[in-house]
């Protein structure tokens, strides 16, 4: 019999090797075994073949009543590729899984913000935050270009984090984003979020870490995820507006582009997306705002 923990390296092994995924992901998916695990260990069996269907409805169950259903849906879709893979390797005959019924969603509309705070958000990039004046200059240029940026063309954060000076080119002006799987994807900028990276760019020279390959610096280097959610949330609270994740970013993003009549199949291209129903979802929230819009200028009843 194989310990579960044992198995969770060697399927850190797998996941590393069988595809491009980023450290992010492989977090997550490992993340997920290591809560379910944890629980198993308050008193339940620990080797996987001792885990019953009953474990997982329990566990998965204890989400549910929470109201959290997404997370649940997120957990069993991970539990299920470990499950295959252990299958595959022959140390399941059978995915524990296989008799537990996935998680009922409802799919929630994704937040974006109204055009009121996305322009305080902006706005909120030219408070000084910093302690020196040399600081606040380059904090509020880089949160600037930075914040706009993902606005402009809606990379998730972890591709922001990745984006670096080879990347750039001023003279299209564009960015190449290496998305997930390695996708590449070529996205072009707006004037504003030209100008401010412009900005940024002429002081980014001066940087201490000016030598760094990656686009976006902190005091210590290259900004990672969390320091790009730090500096959302922190400009949030200057501007007074609610609690703004990174992700927010990239749903505004979208239901404007589409608010701005831009079509679905250059949306998907520009967001990075395979399937069709994640356009949908992202354009969820906005619709009726978008719906509304259209209206004005398409009302059947105003051409008769």
């Amino acid at each position: 019999m194989t310990s579960l923990a044992t198995l969770v390296d060697d399927y850190r092994a797998h996941l590393k090797s069988s595809k491009k995924r980023s450290p992010l992901t492989l977090q997550a998916y490992l993340g997920t075994i290591t809560k379910f695990s944890a629980c198993l260990s308050e008193g339940m069996d620990t080797d996987v073949e001792d885990i019953r269907p009953r474990h997982l409805r329990d566990w998965l169950g204890g989400y549910m009543e929470q109201g959290k259903t997404s997370s649940a849906k997120t957990y069993y879709e991970r539990l299920r590729s470990f499950f295959n893979w252990c299958v595959r390797e022959e140390e399941l005959t059978k995915s524990p899984l296989a008799k537990v019924d996935p998680p009922q969603h409802n799919e929630e509309a994704p937040e974006i913000m109204p055009e009121n705070e996305v322009r305080s958000l902006i706005k909120a990039c030219d408070v000084p935050l910093a302690k020196n004046a040399s600081s606040v200059k380059f904090d509020n240029a880089r949160d600037t270009a930075l914040i706009r940026l993902m606005l402009d063309i809606g990379p998730r954060a972890s591709e922001t984090a990745g984006i670096l000076l080879d990347n750039i080119d001023l003279k299209a002006p564009s960015i190449r984003i290496v998305g997930k799987g390695g996708k590449v994807r070529t996205l072009p900028l707006g004037v504003k979020a030209e100008n401010a990276l412009r900005k940024y760019l002429r002081l980014r020279k001066k940087h201490r870490h000016a030598d760094s390959p990656f686009l976006f610096l902190g005091q210590r280097g290259a900004l990672g995820y969390h320091g790009i959610w730090a500096i959302v949330d922190r400009r949030a609270k200057a501007g007074r507006i609610r609690h703004i994740r990174p992700h927010v970013l990239r749903h505004t993003f979208a239901h404007y582009f589409r608010l701005f009549e831009g079509s679905e199949g250059d949306l998907m291209y520009l967001g990075g997306w395979s399937r069709r129903e994640m356009v949908d979802r992202y354009a969820m929230t906005g619709a009726q705002v978008r719906a509304h819009a259209a209206h004005k200028i398409h009302s059947p009843g105003d051409h008769f």
